[in-house]
């Protein structure tokens, strides 16, 4: 049988290089997702050393001018791909339970901090008091094991989540507020959850904004950028909690979810791959 080594990161260390040069029998095959920034495209020659790529789909991907958009000679494109299919998610009322939220209460996940870029963290602190100061309003955190255990900013509604993964429990939330990344923007919008894009903007990040950009214009997400005004961020924020709009979202993602062959996991099409053969065809 042979050795197959799945990389799935977008830029390939020099030890990997290396590994595989030690090893020339090993069927190395490069999962990359796109959108990357122009400055990336160095990164594109890594390519060389595996016969095989594999790039996810993108819902966004009309959006992609970046470097990977014009080098898929030898790529295989396969649908988004996911950990977890969206209808494997708890139901709303057992997601609830399971993180002790009431069943009634309004929940918001927000999920900036966990970012190096300190513009997104210092937003983040200012729509935690947002939120905390709005009552009956239950806020939700995710956080890394590693961050420590600091106390919640309300006693009964503020809650920090250490879950992963998170989004087997996302219908506990009626709202989120997030990054644009590739695993949360296709959670979000397959799984038809009304959220508040802000994307990461960094310069070395992929490019979140274009993604959160198509969402957007298609009624189906909200944007908010680093660079808009309070102005911006308090009507943004109120429409996000308006139940009309909320509706109005979930309704647009599941669109978009449903069109053409319905959702299908890429992960499982390269399931499928490895088991066969990559000789066999394109991968849909």
């Amino acid at each position: 049988h042979t050795t197959t080594l799945v990389y799935d990161v977008n830029f390939v260390f020099d030890g990997v290089i290396k590994a595989l040069g030690h090893h020339p029998g090993v069927q190395a095959i490069w999962i990359r997702r796109g959108m990357w920034p122009a400055h990336h495209e160095s990164y594109i020659g890594a390519s060389a050393h595996f016969p095989i790529i594999i790039e996810p789909d993108d819902y966004a991907g009309e959006c992609d001018g970046g470097p990977t958009a014009a080098d898929r000679a030898k790529t295989r494109l396969v649908p988004p791909m996911l950990l977890i299919d969206p209808s494997e998610r708890l139901a709303r009322d057992a997601a609830r339970q399971t993180l002790g939220l009431p069943q009634t209460a309004t929940v918001v996940l927000l999920d900036l901090s966990r970012s190096a870029n300190p513009d997104l963290m210092r937003l983040h602190t200012r729509l935690l008091d947002d939120l905390l100061a709005r009552a009956d309003l239950h806020v939700l955190e995710l956080q890394s094991p590693l961050t420590g255990k600091t106390a919640p900013r309300h006693p009964e509604r503020h809650h920090r989540l250490m879950r992963h993964p998170a989004y087997a429990v996302s219908r506990a939330w009626d709202a989120a507020i997030v990054r644009a990344g590739y695993n949360t923007f296709h959670e979000n919008i397959a799984g038809g959850i009304p959220t508040l894009f802000v994307p990461d903007e960094s310069p070395d990040m992929d490019r979140q904004v274009d993604r959160a950009r198509w969402a957007e214009s298609r009624g189906a997400a909200l944007l908010h950028r680093v660079a808009d005004d309070e102005a911006h961020l308090s009507a943004a924020l109120g429409r996000l909690l308006r139940a009309d709009v909320q509706a109005n979202l979930a309704t647009a993602c599941t669109g978009i979810a449903e069109a053409g062959d319905g959702w299908r996991n890429g992960a499982e099409t390269l399931a499928r791959m490895l088991e066969g053969s990559f000789e066999d065809g394109d991968a849909e």
